[in-house]
């Protein structure tokens, strides 16, 4: 995923990205200033954790986020976020993708729609 700040991608706190549709859901975002992904728990009440480049695989029952496969790169404006996901058997078919950024200031751009992916 790519997320861009006019005033640089330093400028970013936190981005996210969002798969739903159907059963289950697989919400994840980054943390820029800690480089810290978090996975929405199953009951959607809390949080797994983990630091982009461990050997650290976040999951629920939808997907999983491997982050020792995962990066972040900032050039300029724009940060890019390459998660390793991986979806699960139960959370097959259509699903949108909507992505979220914030930045310094408590600016946001609002949940987003990206487009749809077939999760086979």
């Amino acid at each position: 995923m790519q997320y861009s700040d006019s005033r640089g991608a330093r400028n970013l706190m936190t981005e996210w990205v969002w798969f739903s549709g159907g059963t289950g859901t697989c919400m994840v975002y980054h943390e820029r200033a800690t480089n810290t992904v978090y996975l929405l728990n199953d009951a959607g009440s809390a949080w797994h954790t983990g630091t982009i480049g461990t050997a650290t695989v976040l999951q629920n029952s939808s997907c999983a986020v491997n982050l020792g496969a995962s990066s972040v790169s900032i050039n300029g404006p724009v940060l890019t976020l390459n998660l390793a996901i991986g979806f699960k058997s139960p959370f097959r078919g259509t699903k949108n993708i909507a992505m979220f950024a914030s930045s310094l200031g408590e600016v946001t751009t609002g949940w987003q729609n990206r487009g749809s992916w077939i999760v086979p």
